[in-house]
């Protein structure tokens, strides 16, 4: 979300800091109007601990930007990895709420409770670490999980798809 004030023709705009550096695009503007002010005070005040103050302008980081932008001039189309789970944050990883039926992490053993602490080798902080190491696998592939269920730590391993 940006503070700088920005109308809903800006959407696809350049975002940048004070030097002048691309950080990111903007996504959509919700411009206060009679039938919004409502949703604005409940956003501004409610979440954000403040009175409305105009437009509400949220932007896709420079980053994500160039992963899409790369994968869809490489693939000619947006190709990431996929697993078939929903996930929370949890203290330690991230913690398996959902598993869609016929996904690779259901084929893999994993329940819903497990939480995921390493993959790869590398250790899961949180949903955002573990979703960057599933969504960039461009080729289906294998990926050694260690998850923790109750007082035990199972390893498996997890077929990566792309997300159809």
């Amino acid at each position: 979300q940006l503070t700088a004030p920005a109308f809903p023709g800006d959407c696809g705009g350049f975002v940048a800091d004070s030097r002048g550096r691309l950080i990111g695009l903007i996504h959509s503007v919700f411009d206060s109007g009679p039938d919004s002010e409502e949703f604005l005070q409940f956003l501004w005040k409610d979440l954000f601990g403040r009175g409305s103050s105009g437009p509400i302008t949220f932007a896709v980081p420079a980053e994500t930007v160039e992963f899409v932008a790369e994968r869809i001039i490489k693939h000619r189309r947006m190709v990431r990895g996929w697993i078939g789970v929903s996930v929370r944050s949890v203290e330690g990883g991230a913690e398996v709420v959902r598993l869609e039926s016929g996904s690779p992490a259901r084929k893999a053993g994993l329940h819903k409770g497990d939480v995921i602490v390493v993959w790869d080798g590398e250790p899961v902080r949180d949903v955002a670490s573990l979703q960057k190491r599933v969504e960039r696998v461009e080729e289906p592939r294998n990926a050694r999980v260690l998850v923790q269920r109750g007082p035990d730590r199972i390893e498996l391993e997890l077929r990566v798809e792309l997300e159809k």
